[in-house]
């Protein structure tokens, strides 16, 4: 009988704890990314370590383009549905290419592939969900036009870069994130989609760490604040494959172009370009 009782005891003590860990999952999760939660209760040794440790990781930050005219043409609890909406499609996406949405910022998501638990593949992950969040966001914009009378297009930056990753703030409140100039530039490079009209664009180590599976377009080299040279910066177009021959042909005379652009042979380049 006692040992019975004894075993009955340790049964609801381990059934209160798991219902202790899926409350604290779900009640957090609302607030951040049920993958970092759950990260952070299999791993408790990342929340009792306070500051950041530096490791290689992918940042991808994106907003919706004209945000402002669209939300000036809404109602604000029509604005909100959207969001909450546009939001959701998109973040369940980054969790299901292994990454975890890090904030928002009004529109705009901010997501981290890499972090807290490293992963060798984070570049290719996260490139993968860039597209599958465009592909999804032309899916859903006919049902979102029809439904709110507006139109999303988004616009999105990813990098590769070293960071560190960790609880930033105060003793007392402090959240998990990536700081580092590559973080920043991240963010540059989305904003920057806006001058060249294009809508995603990776940094170089991004391009040379996700290797053959994805096709990029050479594009600038980019100006960036603090900078003394040009940051190379590349289009991510699709995954390797999936483009129709004409397109490759396409790419093909264009990387032609811009090589003989960057040899000075303008004339050369011109027509390469206007092909």
């Amino acid at each position: 009988g006692g040992v019975l009782s004894a075993l009955a005891a340790d049964l609801r003590m381990f059934a209160a704890e798991r219902r202790d860990r899926r409350f604290i999952h779900d009640a957090l999760g609302r607030y951040t990314s049920p993958a970092l939660v759950q990260t952070l209760l299999d791993r408790r040794d990342l929340l009792d370590r306070f500051g950041g440790a530096k490791q290689e990781l992918t940042v991808y930050f994106s907003d919706i383009r004209g945000f402002t005219t669209v939300s000036e043409g809404l109602d604000p609890e029509r604005l909100v549905e959207l969001l909450n909406a546009y939001l959701s499609a998109q973040a369940e996406i980054v969790e299901r290419n292994a990454g975890y949405v890090d904030k928002y910022v009004g529109d705009a998501i901010m997501a981290v592939w890499g972090a807290p638990v490293p992963d060798a593949d984070h570049a290719a992950r996260a490139c993968r969900a860039a597209l599958e969040l465009r592909a999804n966001l032309d899916r859903l914009r006919p049902e979102w036009k029809a439904r709110f009378g507006v139109e999303l297009f988004a616009r999105a930056g990813v990098n590769t870069c070293d960071a560190v990753a960790g609880n930033i703030g105060s003793v007392r409140k402090a959240q998990y994130t990536v700081l580092g100039d590559g973080v920043n530039l991240a963010s540059r490079l989305e904003g920057a989609n806006k001058a060249y009209g294009t809508e995603i664009l990776v940094g170089d180590r991004t391009r040379q760490k996700a290797g053959d599976r994805f096709v990029f377009r050479t594009m600038d080299l980019l100006q960036v604040k603090g900078k003394n040279v040009g940051v190379p910066v590349f289009v991510l177009v699709a995954e390797r494959g999936a483009l129709p021959p004409e397109e490759e042909a396409w790419l093909a005379r264009w990387e032609e172009a811009v090589a003989a652009y960057r040899a000075r042979d303008f004339a050369g380049a011109r027509a390469g370009f206007v092909s």
